[in-house]
């Protein structure tokens, strides 16, 4: 009985830990980052806390969490907007978390905007990851960047680069889509490598880029 207890009280312990990790780093993001002001982080926070998560313009709540999951370091917000944002962390080798912010905006087509930071327990600092961050549309193509946009254009093949970060696991993913109409499969498709990428995390904080393959799913 008493084992149990521990075990039960161990439980609640952590999550609220987790809970009080994910919103404090949320809370220290820039307001570009974040979607929302800080004072109007505080209310999401609040909101989210009383069980009271419903957007209401009138009480300063255009965004309500979405996904909060603390085991996971993982958070998700919706709100009157096109598109998703998403935010997760990793336990890095030397004590500091790496965050990540995902912002996909749509209308009508969608892009990518991807974030990285270190957290100390303290404060979060700008960190780059070169691996991802150079990569566009060409890196998925056998031709040029120039090649590939004469293609796009003259056949009317716009694309779409999308990231994915992990609720569970640990890599994060980027994948183009197009439309596979004739034009596609008749003169983008040969030259495609592939569809997806993965970024596989390192304990040091870094992403190293593997294969590119394709992936239907």
């Amino acid at each position: 009985m008493i084992q149990k207890t521990i075990t039960l009280l161990f439980i609640v312990f952590t999550n609220i830990v987790f809970g009080q990790t994910l919103f404090t780093i949320y809370k220290k993001l820039p307001n570009h980052s974040a979607m929302a002001k800080f004072e109007n982080r505080q209310k999401m926070i609040s909101a989210y806390k009383n069980g009271n998560n419903k957007i209401d313009s009138k009480k300063g709540l255009d965004y309500i969490f979405k996904i909060v999951d603390r085991k996971n370091g993982y958070l998700t917000i919706e709100g009157a907007f096109e598109g998703s944002w998403s935010m997760c962390y990793w336990n890095l080798d030397n004590g500091t978390k790496l965050v990540a912010v995902l912002m996909v905006g749509c209308g009508p087509m969608c892009s990518s905007r991807l974030e990285f930071f270190k957290y100390n327990g303290t404060s979060l600092e700008p960190y780059i990851q070169p691996a991802i961050e150079n990569i566009d549309e060409s890196s998925f193509f056998s031709i040029n960047k120039k090649n590939l946009y004469q293609l796009e254009s003259k056949y009317d093949l716009p694309s779409e680069l999308l990231f994915k970060l992990p609720r569970k696991g640990k890599n994060i993913t980027a994948k183009i889509y197009y439309s596979e109409d004739s034009n596609y499969e008749k003169f983008l498709k040969p030259k495609q490598l592939g569809n997806l990428i993965v970024f596989s995390f390192q304990k040091n904080g870094i992403f190293k880029k593997e294969s590119i393959v394709w992936n239907y799913n």
